[in-house]
């Protein structure tokens, strides 16, 4: 389970800016509990799952805008764990 806390905190400081989570990466690898792979394949695998929970929700939306809006969501998550599962930060925290 700190894992998956350790992925998801490292998504969280995503929207601030790379440099911040290359920081809390750093941050959450230095006890060595985790490698960066781990921590960043459990990002990946986490907005992998936001985004198929929101493609779920707007499956059983009956309002087509709404449905819209959380495809919309939903492929945000997909972008931002393309981003993580191809980001390079072995070579950032370096």
């Amino acid at each position: 389970m700190a894992l998956a806390g350790a992925g998801a905190d490292f998504l969280m400081e995503l929207p601030d800016g790379p440099e911040r989570a290359i920081d809390r990466l750093r941050v959450l690898v230095a006890p060595g509990e985790f490698t960066v792979d781990q921590v960043l394949d459990e990002a990946t695998d986490t907005a992998m799952l936001l985004g198929l929970l929101m493609l779920r929700e707007a499956q059983d939306e009956l309002d087509p805008s709404m449905a819209a809006e959380k495809c919309l969501v939903a492929s945000r998550h997909f972008v931002l764990a393309v981003s993580v599962a191809s980001a390079d930060a072995e070579e950032a925290i370096g």
